[in-house]
């Protein structure tokens, strides 16, 4: 995944449990997901954002560095289940790569997201457009 020692620069982890609800007919047939019931276990560190999702089939595990990443979070309407959108370098990739987390309504989750918004925001500040520089406009808050 090319994260490298860990260490103890992990600075927030969490495990949350989400549940696949069907939406039924043709999209729910069309998808096929064997796993109703999902968890996800997450560690944020100063450089890094990894992941491990599973279910009874699989487990998957990623990781994406903090530096580049944009990040969302939203929450679905039906369950309230958190879902995180993320768009960045995963791994060792030397392409942009988006992909959701999706994590349980949990309070845990929920500081998490806001613990990787921070993180992101951090690393990846906002820069003024050169039209504000040009003409002195004040930018952002």
């Amino acid at each position: 995944m090319g994260v490298g020692e860990l260490g103890d620069d992990v600075e927030i982890c969490c495990e949350t449990r989400s549940e696949v609800r069907s939406s039924g007919g043709v999209g729910a047939w069309l998808v096929g997901d064997p796993d109703p019931v999902h968890y996800t276990a997450v560690l944020l560190t100063s450089q890094w954002l990894i992941w491990a999702r599973g279910g009874k089939s699989e487990t998957v595990a990623a990781s994406a560095q903090l530096k580049g990443l944009k990040a969302g979070v939203l929450t679905t309407p039906k369950n309230h289940e958190i879902e995180m959108d993320v768009t960045g370098f995963f791994g060792n990739t030397r392409r942009r790569i988006r992909g959701i987390l999706a994590f349980g309504d949990e309070p845990a989750a929920q500081k998490l997201c806001e613990a990787v918004l921070a993180a992101v925001a951090r690393l990846n500040p906002r820069r003024k457009p050169k039209i504000f520089q040009i003409f002195g406009i004040p930018f952002g808050r």
